[in-house]
């Protein structure tokens, strides 16, 4: 095959990639098909792969995401693609997840956490590591459980605020199990609460009150990491805190 054949080809499939990725978020799934059988051929580690699989999960084909993803790891070990590796087996982990094989699930999630961790892949090990503890839940294995929460916080207590905030919404869900892990986490989301909600000068008189009560809130009343990046007012968010705080038991 030509340098110039490759390149061409190397081109189409970033293009196509997003354009499915789009048709898809979309609902669009005909049109995402479509581009995808403009050409049949892929490059190792091509990001199709990716696309296709999620294409055939929101056509309810499980089976068929599972063989497209089997087939792009094998494509992205070709290339030597470690970053492409991690994230299908990401996405694989959830596939199996769905089939209630956990411990399929569990073998790709721990493939996948080494090389998160070699290549200093946070957002994605928070990811893994927050799959591998509910793993742990649904298999009763309580220690096991507690040991990964545990890695959780620990990952999280060294990001900077500025990268807990660039986490986005994929990855909430693991810093919300961290900082039920390690209480301190909470109070500081807190301080990002009053940063990114409440405005620069900080949570307003009757909320600042409340601050020293809240580590004593059930973790499901306050859910405090899920407000700090939200874009509700100062006054609802102070209000749903203050009403979590209220209704608690003595």
């Amino acid at each position: 095959r030509s340098l110039k054949k490759r390149a061409s080809l190397e081109d189409w499939e970033v293009q196509a990639s997003a354009q499915v990725q789009r048709a898809v978020q979309g609902g669009d799934l005909d049109r995402a098909a479509s581009i995808l059988g403009e050409r049949k051929e892929r490059t190792a580690g091509s990001p199709l792969y990716f696309v296709e699989a999620q294409l055939a999960l929101r056509r309810a084909d499980a089976a068929e995401a599972e063989a497209i993803l089997k087939r792009g790891l094998d494509s992205a070990a070709l290339s030597g693609d470690r970053v492409q590796t991690m994230r299908l087996l990401g996405f694989l982990a959830s596939v199996l997840l769905g089939q209630n094989r956990l411990e399929e699930a569990e073998g790709a999630l721990q493939r996948a956490e080494t090389t998160a961790m070699d290549l200093q892949q946070t957002r994605l090990l928070l990811n893994v590591l927050q799959l591998r503890a509910e793993i742990a839940h649904r298999q009763g294995e309580t220690a096991r459980e507690s040991d990964l929460d545990g890695a959780l916080a620990r990952v999280v207590s060294n990001l900077s605020d500025a990268e807990i905030l660039a986490i986005g919404e994929p990855a909430r869900p693991a810093i919300r199990r961290a900082a039920s892990a390690m209480p301190s986490l909470l109070l500081r989301g807190l301080n990002l609460l009053g940063i990114q909600v409440l405005g620069t000068s900080g949570p307003p008189a009757e909320f600042r009150e409340t601050i020293p009560n809240i580590l004593n809130v059930a973790w499901s009343a306050g859910d405090v990491m899920n407000l700090y990046g939200t874009s509700e007012g100062r006054s609802t968010v102070a209000a749903r805190l203050v009403e979590a705080l209220r209704d608690r038991p003595e």
